[in-house]
Protein backbone atom coordinates (compact mmCIF):
# COMPACT_ATOMS: atom_id res chain seq x y z
CA UNK A 1 0.00 0.00 0.00
CA UNK A 2 2.74 2.64 0.76
CA UNK A 3 4.89 1.68 -2.11
CA UNK A 4 2.01 2.41 -4.12
CA UNK A 5 1.57 5.90 -2.94
CA UNK A 6 5.13 6.76 -3.71
CA UNK A 7 4.54 4.91 -7.24
CA UNK A 8 1.02 7.24 -7.89
CA UNK A 9 3.78 10.56 -6.47
CA UNK A 10 6.54 10.10 -8.75
CA UNK A 11 4.09 9.27 -11.76
CA UNK A 12 2.44 12.63 -10.39
CA UNK A 13 5.66 14.65 -10.24
CA UNK A 14 6.85 13.50 -13.69
CA UNK A 15 3.15 14.31 -15.21
CA UNK A 16 3.87 17.48 -14.43
CA UNK A 17 6.79 18.23 -14.92
CA UNK A 18 6.72 17.40 -18.30
CA UNK A 19 3.53 19.02 -18.94
CA UNK A 20 5.34 22.26 -18.13
CA UNK A 21 8.23 21.55 -20.40
CA UNK A 22 5.52 21.12 -23.73
CA UNK A 23 4.15 24.44 -21.80
CA UNK A 24 7.13 26.41 -21.78
CA UNK A 25 11.38 25.57 -22.02
CA UNK A 26 14.51 27.57 -20.01
CA UNK A 27 16.37 29.96 -22.51
CA UNK A 28 18.60 32.94 -21.43
CA UNK A 29 16.77 35.59 -19.93
CA UNK A 30 13.88 33.91 -18.41
CA UNK A 31 11.23 31.21 -19.48
CA UNK A 32 10.00 31.44 -23.31
CA UNK A 33 6.22 30.69 -23.40
CA UNK A 34 5.62 27.41 -25.89
CA UNK A 35 1.78 26.67 -25.64
CA UNK A 36 -1.25 27.71 -24.31
CA UNK A 37 -2.35 25.92 -20.56
CA UNK A 38 -1.83 26.17 -17.01
CA UNK A 39 2.09 26.33 -15.83
CA UNK A 40 3.67 27.39 -12.72
CA UNK A 41 6.53 28.96 -12.77
CA UNK A 42 9.12 30.88 -10.34
CA UNK A 43 8.86 34.41 -10.71
CA UNK A 44 11.25 37.29 -9.60
CA UNK A 45 8.77 40.15 -7.51
CA UNK A 46 8.13 42.21 -10.37
CA UNK A 47 6.48 40.35 -12.85
CA UNK A 48 7.79 41.15 -16.64
CA UNK A 49 7.58 39.81 -20.56
CA UNK A 50 9.07 40.50 -23.35
CA UNK A 51 7.66 39.96 -26.87
CA UNK A 52 11.03 39.67 -29.36
CA UNK A 53 11.20 41.16 -32.19
CA UNK A 54 10.79 38.91 -35.31
CA UNK A 55 9.53 39.64 -38.37
CA UNK A 56 5.83 38.98 -39.70
CA UNK A 57 4.98 38.87 -36.16
CA UNK A 58 1.21 38.51 -35.63
CA UNK A 59 -0.98 37.86 -32.88
CA UNK A 60 -1.80 38.52 -29.11
CA UNK A 61 -0.08 37.47 -25.92
CA UNK A 62 -2.88 37.09 -23.47
CA UNK A 63 -2.38 35.03 -19.81
CA UNK A 64 -4.24 35.40 -16.45
CA UNK A 65 -2.37 34.79 -13.40
CA UNK A 66 -4.12 33.83 -9.69
CA UNK A 67 -4.13 36.50 -7.13
CA UNK A 68 -3.93 36.13 -3.78
CA UNK A 69 -7.05 34.55 -1.49
CA UNK A 70 -7.14 36.51 0.99
CA UNK A 71 -9.13 39.15 -1.53
CA UNK A 72 -12.51 39.65 -0.96
CA UNK A 73 -15.41 39.39 -3.48
CA UNK A 74 -16.20 43.02 -3.16
CA UNK A 75 -12.32 44.35 -3.07
CA UNK A 76 -11.92 42.02 -6.43
CA UNK A 77 -14.53 44.12 -8.44
CA UNK A 78 -12.54 47.72 -7.82
CA UNK A 79 -9.26 45.94 -9.87
CA UNK A 80 -8.91 47.07 -13.08
CA UNK A 81 -7.67 43.87 -15.51
CA UNK A 82 -10.69 41.24 -13.45
CA UNK A 83 -12.28 39.93 -16.56
CA UNK A 84 -14.25 37.30 -18.61
CA UNK A 85 -11.04 36.23 -20.29
CA UNK A 86 -9.90 34.18 -17.09
CA UNK A 87 -10.58 31.72 -14.68
CA UNK A 88 -12.51 32.76 -11.42
CA UNK A 89 -9.23 33.29 -8.94
CA UNK A 90 -7.58 34.89 -11.89
CA UNK A 91 -6.52 38.59 -12.79
CA UNK A 92 -5.55 39.28 -16.93
CA UNK A 93 -2.94 40.61 -18.79
CA UNK A 94 -2.72 40.73 -22.41
CA UNK A 95 -0.18 42.23 -25.03
CA UNK A 96 -1.21 42.96 -28.69
CA UNK A 97 0.86 42.60 -31.63
CA UNK A 98 0.30 46.66 -32.35
CA UNK A 99 1.76 47.49 -29.26
CA UNK A 100 -1.94 47.67 -26.84
CA UNK A 101 -1.79 46.73 -23.09
CA UNK A 102 -4.49 45.25 -20.76
CA UNK A 103 -3.00 45.40 -16.84
CA UNK A 104 0.71 46.03 -17.53
CA UNK A 105 2.81 49.17 -18.10
CA UNK A 106 4.75 49.01 -21.22
CA UNK A 107 7.80 50.33 -23.54
CA UNK A 108 9.21 49.26 -26.98
CA UNK A 109 13.24 49.38 -27.33
CA UNK A 110 15.69 47.34 -29.74
CA UNK A 111 13.14 46.13 -31.99
CA UNK A 112 11.26 44.64 -28.79
CA UNK A 113 8.01 44.75 -26.67
CA UNK A 114 8.29 44.92 -22.91
CA UNK A 115 5.70 44.49 -20.61
CA UNK A 116 5.68 44.85 -17.09
CA UNK A 117 2.95 44.58 -14.12
CA UNK A 118 3.03 47.33 -11.76
CA UNK A 119 2.10 46.94 -8.22
CA UNK A 120 0.21 50.42 -8.12
CA UNK A 121 -2.69 49.04 -6.22
CA UNK A 122 -4.95 49.60 -9.50
CA UNK A 123 -4.38 45.60 -10.44
CA UNK A 124 -4.60 42.14 -8.86
CA UNK A 125 -2.13 41.07 -6.67
CA UNK A 126 -0.47 38.39 -7.66
CA UNK A 127 -0.30 35.40 -5.30
CA UNK A 128 3.61 33.76 -4.87
CA UNK A 129 4.46 30.99 -2.38
CA UNK A 130 8.45 30.84 -2.58
CA UNK A 131 8.81 32.75 -5.67
CA UNK A 132 5.92 30.40 -7.31
CA UNK A 133 3.06 31.96 -9.20
CA UNK A 134 0.53 29.57 -11.44
CA UNK A 135 -0.53 31.23 -14.82
CA UNK A 136 -3.10 29.77 -17.24
CA UNK A 137 -1.70 30.93 -21.03
CA UNK A 138 -4.78 31.61 -22.84
CA UNK A 139 -2.84 33.00 -26.34
CA UNK A 140 0.43 33.59 -27.70
CA UNK A 141 1.78 35.30 -31.22
CA UNK A 142 3.70 33.72 -33.42
CA UNK A 143 6.85 35.64 -32.04
CA UNK A 144 8.91 34.52 -28.92
CA UNK A 145 7.12 35.41 -25.48
CA UNK A 146 9.77 35.50 -22.66
CA UNK A 147 8.96 36.04 -18.79
CA UNK A 148 11.78 37.63 -17.36
CA UNK A 149 13.83 36.46 -14.60
CA UNK A 150 11.40 33.24 -14.73
CA UNK A 151 12.69 29.12 -13.90
CA UNK A 152 10.77 25.79 -14.70
CA UNK A 153 10.12 23.83 -11.46
CA UNK A 154 12.60 21.50 -11.08
CA UNK A 155 11.56 17.61 -10.19
CA UNK A 156 12.74 18.05 -6.58
CA UNK A 157 10.73 21.53 -6.23
CA UNK A 158 7.43 19.97 -7.68
CA UNK A 159 7.99 17.34 -5.42
CA UNK A 160 5.08 17.41 -2.35
CA UNK A 161 6.61 17.04 1.31
CA UNK A 162 5.19 13.43 1.92
CA UNK A 163 7.33 12.40 -0.80
CA UNK A 164 10.48 13.80 1.18
CA UNK A 165 9.03 12.77 4.37
CA UNK A 166 9.02 9.21 2.93
CA UNK A 167 11.88 8.33 0.83
CA UNK A 168 13.80 7.28 4.31
CA UNK A 169 11.09 4.80 4.57
CA UNK A 170 11.87 2.73 1.75
CA UNK A 171 15.40 1.34 2.78
CA UNK A 172 13.74 0.41 6.34
CA UNK A 173 10.48 -1.13 4.32
CA UNK A 174 12.93 -3.58 2.26
CA UNK A 175 15.41 -4.16 5.03
CA UNK A 176 12.22 -5.28 7.14
CA UNK A 177 10.95 -7.83 4.69
CA UNK A 178 14.32 -9.06 4.19
CA UNK A 179 14.25 -10.12 7.84
CA UNK A 180 10.97 -11.44 7.97
CA UNK A 181 11.89 -13.28 4.63
CA UNK A 182 14.95 -14.91 6.04
CA UNK A 183 13.58 -15.76 9.77
CA UNK A 184 10.40 -17.53 7.60
CA UNK A 185 12.77 -19.71 5.24
CA UNK A 186 15.25 -20.73 8.57
CA UNK A 187 11.35 -22.02 10.15
CA UNK A 188 10.35 -23.62 7.37
CA UNK A 189 13.91 -25.59 7.07
CA UNK A 190 13.85 -26.65 10.65
CA UNK A 191 10.24 -27.68 10.52
CA UNK A 192 11.48 -29.88 7.12
CA UNK A 193 14.75 -31.22 8.79
CA UNK A 194 12.61 -32.65 11.85
CA UNK A 195 9.79 -34.58 9.78
CA UNK A 196 12.79 -36.23 7.92
CA UNK A 197 14.04 -37.85 11.31
CA UNK A 198 13.17 -41.49 12.38
CA UNK A 199 10.65 -41.99 15.01
CA UNK A 200 11.36 -45.80 16.61
CA UNK A 201 8.54 -47.56 18.08
CA UNK A 202 7.60 -48.11 21.91
CA UNK A 203 9.39 -51.23 22.89
CA UNK A 204 7.30 -53.80 25.50
CA UNK A 205 8.85 -55.22 28.31
CA UNK A 206 9.07 -58.46 27.26
CA UNK A 207 11.38 -57.12 24.00
CA UNK A 208 13.62 -55.45 26.96
CA UNK A 209 13.71 -58.40 29.19
CA UNK A 210 14.90 -60.28 25.72
CA UNK A 211 17.23 -57.58 25.18
CA UNK A 212 18.66 -57.94 28.65
CA UNK A 213 18.93 -61.45 28.97
CA UNK A 214 21.06 -60.96 25.00
CA UNK A 215 23.67 -58.67 26.56
CA UNK A 216 24.81 -60.50 29.63
CA UNK A 217 28.40 -61.62 29.09
CA UNK A 218 29.44 -65.33 28.12
CA UNK A 219 31.65 -65.50 31.53
CA UNK A 220 28.30 -65.15 33.74
CA UNK A 221 26.73 -68.14 31.59
CA UNK A 222 29.89 -70.36 32.32
CA UNK A 223 30.01 -69.17 36.11
CA UNK A 224 26.52 -70.58 36.46
CA UNK A 225 27.45 -74.12 34.63
CA UNK A 226 30.39 -75.12 37.14
CA UNK A 227 28.39 -73.88 40.22
CA UNK A 228 25.26 -76.33 39.16
CA UNK A 229 28.09 -78.97 38.71
CA UNK A 230 29.51 -78.53 41.95
CA UNK A 231 26.37 -78.41 43.41
CA UNK A 232 25.22 -82.04 42.40
CA UNK A 233 25.82 -84.78 44.91
CA UNK A 234 27.83 -87.53 43.95
CA UNK A 235 26.34 -91.01 44.17
CA UNK A 236 29.36 -93.61 45.09
CA UNK A 237 27.39 -97.60 44.30
CA UNK A 238 28.43 -100.18 46.89
CA UNK A 239 28.74 -103.82 45.90
CA UNK A 240 25.88 -106.16 47.44
CA UNK A 241 26.89 -108.28 49.76
CA UNK A 242 27.25 -111.77 48.88
CA UNK A 243 24.67 -114.23 50.04
CA UNK A 244 26.36 -117.14 51.55
CA UNK A 245 25.85 -120.22 49.70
Amino acid sequence: MYFARITVIVVFISAQYSRAADVAREVEGGVQLLKTGPIQLIVPDILSFTIKNHPGCRGDFVICYVYKPTITRDRLKKYANVGSNCPPDSCTLIMTHTGGVFGLGSERHDGNFYGLLVDSGAMCPRHAVNGRSNFTIRELPNCPVIVDGAMLLKNEEIEPKTAKATVWIIPVCVGAVLLVLGIAIVVLYCCIRSKKKPVQPPRSNGQDQRILKSTKSPASHRRKASGSKRSEPNFVASASPKTPT
